[in-house]
């Protein structure tokens, strides 16, 4: 005879007999945990960094993007050094991060011979100076290591550590040989890539810029600077075509002039000016045809009329677009 219960069941009597649940062998009801309840599992937190007014800004080894990272982040440290970041005031400290070079602070020189005794004293307090600003941005120097070093990635501190030189700047707390070492492995094309390939790649970054659907201008304008930063840091160039070389440089300096005929002071000011008109071009290419479309047709209308229409800097054509008024071709979205 069975000990078993029977299922429930509803009989004539109305009755309710209780229907016994299956257990398994552990006394547990199948078809469930022990008490654990499922659920989607907790998304991997994204590195940031450790540094609050830096977040999002970071370095990291082996992301398809890594030079472009390293330029915006490098910036955003710039700045937040350059602010109220550092005890000593950040002022040169910015300009070391933005240049990655050392800077210098020269004596004076010596008091001449038969100084007075107020010269002298002069002559001391200057030295002093310098004695006193040296130490501040060493000390900022130090600083920018323990930040810097706050926003590298795991797979960054790994890559690091695997170089020589990295236990001597650890040593010395040197921030500006921490960024140069960063700076080799993110842009290490020379090691990993053909360097032709390595220009090529960056310059199509640039033609491949585009202002996404709710990018506003002031966040295109920081990506497309970005990428064009990336070309340089590569060691490419930017406009200057000898087409638009040889129309500035009769522009600027009359016609039948030719840019090689110039001095060197010179073709300096024709490669600027033709590499802003360039990327002035891009920029506007680039940007949201919903938002920019009638702008861009414009500007090519006047330009077969023989208006002067293309602004001739990145910023002008940034304020162009900031003020356009014509009309927006978005269906549901709203222009950023």
């Amino acid at each position: 005879m069975s000990d078993e219960k029977p299922a429930a069941s509803s009989g004539a009597s109305g009755g309710a007999i209780v229907k016994k649940e299956a257990k398994d062998g552990h006394g547990f009801r199948k078809g469930r945990s022990n008490g654990a309840q499922k659920g989607p599992h907790p998304a991997k937190a994204k590195f940031e960094g450790k540094t609050e007014g830096l977040k999002g800004f970071y370095y990291d080894h082996g992301s398809h993007n890594m030079a472009d990272q390293f330029v915006r982040s490098t910036k955003a440290v710039a700045e937040y050094v350059g602010g109220t970041a550092l005890k000593y005031g950040g002022g040169p400290t910015r300009r070391m991060v933005e240049s990655l070079e050392d800077r210098e602070f020269p004596l004076p020189p010596d008091p001449p011979d038969g100084a007075t005794l107020g010269e002298m004293r002069l002559w001391e307090k200057k030295v002093n100076a310098v004695a006193k600003h040296q130490d501040y941005y060493d000390e900022n120097k130090r600083a920018v290591y323990t930040i810097v070093l706050g926003q590298c990635t795991e797979s960054m501190r790994e890559k690091l550590k695997g170089n020589t030189p990295f236990a001597a700047m650890a040593e010395e707390l040197d921030g500006l040989a921490l960024l140069r070492l960063i700076k080799t492995i993110c842009f290490s094309f020379e090691s990993q890539k053909y360097l032709p390939h390595a220009i090529y790649d960056s310059m199509r970054q640039v033609s491949f810029c585009k202002q996404g659907d709710y990018m506003s201008n002031e966040m295109y304008l920081e990506r497309f600077q970005n990428t064009v930063d990336v070309v340089t840091q590569v060691g490419g160039s930017v406009g200057y075509s000898p087409g638009i070389l040889q129309v500035v440089t009769e522009e600027l300096f009359g016609e039948g002039e030719t840019f090689h005929d110039l001095a060197r002071e010179d073709q300096l000011e024709v490669e600027t000016a033709s590499k802003d008109r360039y990327l002035a071009v891009a920029f506007l290419m680039g940007s949201d045809r919903d938002r920019y479309r009638d702008l861009i047709r414009e500007t090519e209308n006047d330009h077969a009329r023989g208006r002067e229409a293309y602004p001739k800097t990145l910023m002008e054509m940034f304020e162009l677009m900031n003020n356009w008024k014509g009309t927006f071709r978005g269906s549901n979205r709203r222009p950023g």
